[in-house]
């Protein structure tokens, strides 16, 4: 609409309002994006997205549902993009700063050693290249691709959620029984819908006045 009015009703609009806009407007994205085959193997963050300023990490983790078969892991490229929900969002409040490989148990920690390279860094996306130098790695439940950093900036976006570019990620195996690219359900983030600084601060400022009621005794 014109005049800036989805702006202002975003902004004025209460914290459920707001989350139902950003799930549709995160469930229309997820129809328009092509996503991986399912399959035995699925890929996910270890933890919930963050609104809080300052810098943040999360692990993307396997999971292996049976049939467990033994893939033959041998090279595997991550894409990642910032995604902003809601009116008005640019992605200032939000930037990939880099990754790096999990410090235990990494998918590809085999005996002859492997590359794990970022490719792309930008503040909105990011790519990873990340294979073997001879030995294949079976994928099990828990081990992981990746350790992303991000940073949140003094203003949070709006809403927000992360999405793997489907069409840039893959798995390939290095064993002639087994298909050449393996299948991994690459699962939702969700999508993160952050409180206004301002209303941040009214809140913080109204449950200190109120403890500070309950010790000396006032009627509220």
């Amino acid at each position: 609409m014109r005049n800036g009015r989805p702006r202002a009703w975003f902004g004025s609009a209460s914290v459920a309002g707001r989350v139902a806009l950003a799930a549709c407007l995160f469930a229309t994205f997820v129809a328009a994006v092509p996503r991986s085959a399912g399959g035995a193997l699925s890929l996910a963050s270890s933890s919930e997205l963050s609104c809080t300023p300052g810098e943040h990490f999360f692990d993307l983790v396997f999971t292996e549902t049976a049939p467990a078969v033994d893939e033959g892991l041998f090279a595997y490229d991550l894409a990642l993009s910032f995604v902003p929900l809601g009116p008005g969002g640019t992605g200032g409040g939000f930037a990939f700063t880099g990754a790096e490989r999990p410090p235990g148990d990494f998918v590809l920690d085999v005996p002859g050693g492997g590359l794990f390279r970022v490719a792309t860094l930008t503040p909105t996306s990011l790519v990873i290249n990340v294979a073997s130098n001879e030995d294949l790695a079976d994928i099990n439940t828990g081990d992981k691709a990746a350790r992303v950093f991000y940073t949140i900036g003094a203003v949070p976006p709006a809403a927000y959620t992360l999405a793997f570019d489907a069409a840039n990620t893959d798995f390939i195996s290095g064993d002639p029984d087994q298909e050449f690219d393996i299948p991994v359900d690459l699962r939702d983030f969700g999508v993160v819908v952050c409180p206004e600084p301002g209303a941040l601060l009214s809140l913080l400022g109204l449950g200190g006045m109120l403890t500070l009621r309950r010790r000396r005794g006032w009627r509220l």
